[in-house]
């Protein structure tokens, strides 16, 4: 889909250097007579896959995978010497649906407890002008049972589908469902609505341009994070080191 895909412990990152450039193939990808997968892979999604084949062999063979977070941008530096552009579902995210709403696309809102997709839809209503969230569904649905969800997003008309699961989750399903779906783009994006719905708070704007947002989040639910952040860091940088030094790669 990009013109360069950069491999980080066997799963490619697509070298996308801005938002511009972002929304260029967005837009590209608007045109396709096919649905487009898109994820956004962070350290967590890599450690995930190195233990999940079914997860690697999704982001294997989705369109685009953006890099998210410091963990990406320090493993590509180390591997390639240089640190990929940060697109960040939570940030990039929110662009989008500025972008959207200035060409009149659609947004589908999918994932989350119960009341809190549809709070973020109003939220960020207030926020972005002629944004047009098309409809809402909770993530917490039997995800072997996807007819009348399906049957919503199509009969919504979005172009654009905001799949909210978590890891892996997110992107096992869109990869199970997406040839019954009529949206042009589907995308995991992890805890975006429960962040843009207030549900979780965001690091403060001086540690997120330092890149240290995972500080906080881990200092805001260390019960729930410890694992991810104090185990999974450490572990990911193994895993890059052994990468880099493989004589297989």
């Amino acid at each position: 889909m990009t013109n360069c895909r950069l491999y980080i412990c066997k799963v490619p990152i697509d070298n996308i250097p801005d938002e511009p450039t972002a929304f260029a193939i967005i837009e590209s990808c608007l045109k396709k007579s096919r649905p487009v997968r898109i994820a956004f892979v962070n350290a967590h999604a890599i450690n995930t896959a190195a233990k999940n084949r079914e997860y690697l062999n999704v982001l294997r063979k989705t369109d685009i995978n953006f890099a998210d977070g410091l963990g990406v941008w320090i493993a590509s530096a180390l591997i390639y010497g240089k640190g990929l552009t940060n697109l960040n579902g939570t940030d990039f995210g929110l662009s989008l649906l500025k972008w959207a709403a200035g060409k009149k696309y659609s947004v589908f809102f999918l994932g989350a407890e119960m009341g809190i997709a549809e709070k973020a839809k109003n939220l960020l209503g207030y926020q972005i002008a002629s944004l047009n969230v098309a409809g809402c569904f909770h993530g917490y649905f039997d995800k072997r049972k996807c007819e009348k969800i399906i049957k919503d997003i199509n009969d919504s008309g979005a172009d654009i589908l905001f799949v909210c699961l978590g890891v892996p989750d997110q992107e096992l399903w869109i990869d199970q469902n997406l040839e019954h779906l009529n949206v042009k783009i589907a995308m995991g994006l992890g805890a975006f609505f429960d962040f843009h719905s207030g549900k979780i708070k965001r690091a403060p704007v001086w540690m997120r341009k330092i890149r240290m947002e995972w500080l906080f989040r881990l200092l805001s639910e260390p019960v729930r994070l410890y694992k991810r952040y104090l185990v999974g860091n450490p572990l990911f940088i193994f895993r890059v080191l052994k990468y880099k030094f493989s004589p297989h790669r």
